[in-house]
């Protein structure tokens, strides 16, 4: 620890307490005009007053960080804790996913959740807080997340309760998250993980699903000398929402490139075990994957995005109603390929290394062939970024933030 390092005590804490206050003036900005009969106006100002807040003292957590200050993870893990408090006893802060996974958890006590839609449930009231669009709709997710939801409906069915749970399980896969970049990287950028106002909303508050994404793509990286491991990572995240499908081509040609001997069919038997056991107790033929076809026919790409470039593009040079989103997927899908291989080209010359690779090929497909985007998608790409040496680290710091604001303001700001 550096001599300046030596102050650090005391700015941890005034961090820590700022950070839990901000969290606390935005929450309740949320919720005050409900709550105490205050003005919606005056709730508007106090959720950005509040998120501002934030912003501004992680923005001074990342210049101490950047100076070279550095915290023992057990500070880490503390003021993780501090932090997700307010957002452990909160609804939800921007998107209402953790309703719908309520009700995934009372379909899945009924019966199969990729037959069954939410409709099954009739009158049960957490449907009117359930977007309508997913109502119809059987579960879109892996066989793991419908194996936690069938252990959650043995626990209980209470609502308050299984939200309760989802945000403890959203906490815990960020800690160990957070247990991994400091491993790899120092817990200093650890803290840059694990305090950021993306993984206080998206993955506690909210408590969105995509932070085990996370999690299972930085153990992935990181058990990159033990193959086996590495492959059970991949799997779980797999059956969770499929998405790590696009980085496997990039580790095989990784794991070949520094071991000849590296059997590919061995990894990828590991892989195809894994699904076939998760997906026995529910499997009924093509039409398991019924509600990820249905996801996967949304057209949503945010208005700074590509795909939505090139489809207002087209509709006002003379594009049908429906021709223009075609148009727009299939560029959208070759500009994403031709990228995609010639990032593998430079991972089997050895010229790109494997983390930072993977972290471009997930952005480059949220940003060019992903139709249906969320901010909380993010959360695949951040603690990617956070395994970086701490110079590349530190400039995927500036930027991931910047952009999950941006969708965040775009689509929420007045929510």
């Amino acid at each position: 620890m550096n001599g300046k390092a030596n102050s650090f005590p005391l700015n941890f804490w005034g961090l820590g307490l700022g950070l839990t206050a901000a969290s606390a003036i935005a929450l309740s900005g949320k919720f005050t005009s409900l709550l105490w009969g205050l003005p919606e106006n005056l709730a508007l100002v106090l959720k950005i007053t509040g998120w501002a807040l934030a912003a501004l003292l992680y923005i001074w957590l990342f210049l101490k960080v950047k100076a070279g200050f550095e915290i023992s993870f057990k500070r880490v893990l503390l003021v993780s804790g501090i932090l997700a408090a307010p957002f452990l006893l909160t609804l939800s802060v921007f998107a209402g996913d953790i309703f719908a996974y309520v009700a995934n958890v009372k379909v899945a006590a009924l019966g199969n959740p990729y037959v069954l839609t939410p409709n099954t449930l009739g009158n049960d009231t957490i449907l009117q807080l359930v977007d309508p669009a997913w109502q119809a709709w059987p579960s879109a997710y892996g066989p793991l997340w419908q194996l936690l939801a069938k252990g959650i409906g043995f626990l209980t069915l209470k609502a308050d309760l299984i939200i309760f749970i989802y945000k403890i399980f959203g906490l815990l896969a960020v800690l160990l998250t957070a247990a991994v970049i400091a491993k790899k990287s120092g817990p200093s950028l650890a803290a840059l993980f694990a305090w950021s106002p993306i993984v206080l909303v998206e993955a506690v508050a909210d408590a969105h699903n995509d932070v085990f994404i996370g999690l299972a793509l930085v153990l992935a990286i990181y058990w990159l000398a033990k193959p086996i491991k590495s492959a059970v990572a991949v799997a779980l995240g797999i059956i969770l929402k499929y998405i790590p499908i696009l980085v496997l081509p990039g580790l095989l040609l990784n794991f070949k490139n520094f071991n000849p001997n590296f059997r590919v069919w061995k990894y990828l038997w590991v892989i195809f075990f894994i699904l076939l056991i998760s997906f026995a107790p529910f499997w009924f033929g093509p039409e398991t994957f019924r509600g990820l076809s249905q996801q996967n026919g949304l057209f949503y790409p945010p208005i700074f995005f590509p795909q939505s470039i090139l489809f207002y593009g087209s509709y006002l040079f003379g594009g049908t109603a429906q021709n223009p989103e075609i148009f727009a997927r299939v560029t959208g899908w070759v500009i994403f390929a031709g990228i995609f291989l010639y990032l593998l080209r430079r991972i089997k010359n050895q010229r790109l290394e494997i983390a930072h690779a993977t972290l471009f090929i997930l952005a480059t497909y949220l940003f060019f062939a992903s139709s249906y985007v969320q901010a909380w998608y993010l959360l695949w790409l951040w603690p990617m970024a956070l395994i970086l040496p701490k110079k590349p680290a530190l400039r995927w710091v500036g930027i991931i933030p910047i952009f999950w604001a941006c969708l965040v303001f775009f689509e929420n700001l007045f929510i």
